[in-house]
């Protein structure tokens, strides 16, 4: 019996530290996010060619190592790969891929789009 509350203890223990933890790096990377205000194109790249096939606009509200904020007027689904058009800001075609982490409805045609950037590997 006292085997079990010592192993249970050092459970809760590991558990309360890694939510800490999680805290700690969560507060990160909301501090490393910037601010933008950017009009990007989202759609997807055909696969075997070089063709874009558009979704719309959408508005870079912020952004990070890792990911950005983006407005859209299209609903996205949590787990949808997309593709954000960046030609216009480099010489040559240029596209980042990004994996939709939440969707978020603001009214009835704006959605907060969350995205994590996919590198191919």
């Amino acid at each position: 019996m006292l085997a079990d509350q010592k192993l249970i203890g050092t459970i809760v223990d590991r558990v309360t530290k890694q939510v800490k933890l999680s805290q700690e790096l969560e507060k990160i990377r909301e501090l490393l996010r910037y601010p933008v205000d950017i009009t990007l194109t989202l759609g997807r790249l055909i696969a075997d060619s070089d063709e874009f096939q558009s979704q719309g606009p959408g508005w870079a509200r912020d952004f990070s190592s890792s990911g950005m904020l983006i407005l859209s007027g299209i609903p996205q689904e949590r787990g949808e790969l997309i593709d954000i058009d960046l030609t216009r800001f480099t010489v040559h075609p240029s596209f980042a891929s990004a994996k939709v982490m939440h969707c978020k409805e603001l009214l009835s045609s704006a959605f907060e789009v969350g995205v994590a950037f996919v590198i191919d590997g």
